[in-house]
C-alpha cells in the first residue's frame, strides 16, 4: 500500500519564561495536525458531528519527549494513519525541528456517537482510509 504522510507546521511562540515549550502544548501541535489530516482527506469532523451524529476522540496517547522545542522554532508535525479497525484508528505522529525528530506519539482515535458510545467507522469514512494506512 502506498505510504501517505501528512505534514503541517507550528510556529513557536508559546513558551514558559525559559523560553521552552510546556510538554501539554505537544498534544495541541498534535491534535491540530490530525484535524489537518483528517481535512486533507475530505473529512469535516463538525459535519460528522452535525450530520452523522459521530465525532472522534482520543483514547490512548503515548507521548515520547526526546528534545524541547524553544522559543522561536519552527516545528513540523508529520502525521501517518498505521490502521483502521473496526472503530479505531491509530496514529502516528513526529515533531520535528530542521528535520530532527523532538517528539512521537502514538494516538488511538475511536469513533464515538453523540451519546460517547464507540461506533463501527462506516464505510464512506474507512473508503478515504483505506489508501492512507501505513503497513
Amino acid at each position: 500500500m502506498d505510504r501517505h504522510l501528512y505534514t503541517t507546521y507550528v510556529y513557536m511562540d508559546d513558551t514558559d519564561s525559559g523560553g521552552y515549550v510546556y510538554h501539554a502544548n505537544y498534544l495541541k501541535f498534535a491534535e491540530r495536525a490530525r484535524t489537518e489530516m483528517l481535512r486533507s482527506q475530505g473529512i469535516d469532523q463538525r459535519f460528522l458531528q452535525q450530520n452523522k451524529n459521530m465525532f472522534f476522540v482520543v483514547s490512548q496517547c503515548k507521548v515520547d519527549y526526546l528534545l524541547p522545542a524553544h522559543l522561536d522554532d519552527y516545528l513540523q508535525v508529520q502525521t501517518e494513519i498505521y490502521e483502521v479497525t473496526g472503530t479505531r484508528l491509530i496514529v502516528g505522529q513526529k515533531i520535528l525541528r530542521d528535520q530532527e525528530e523532538i517528539t512521537n506519539l502514538l494516538v488511538t482515535l475511536v469513533l464515538v456517537s453523540d451519546g460517547g458510545r464507540p461506533q463501527r467507522i462506516p464505510d464512506f469514512l474507512k473508503e478515504v482510509f483505506t489508501g492512507t494506512v501505513t503497513n
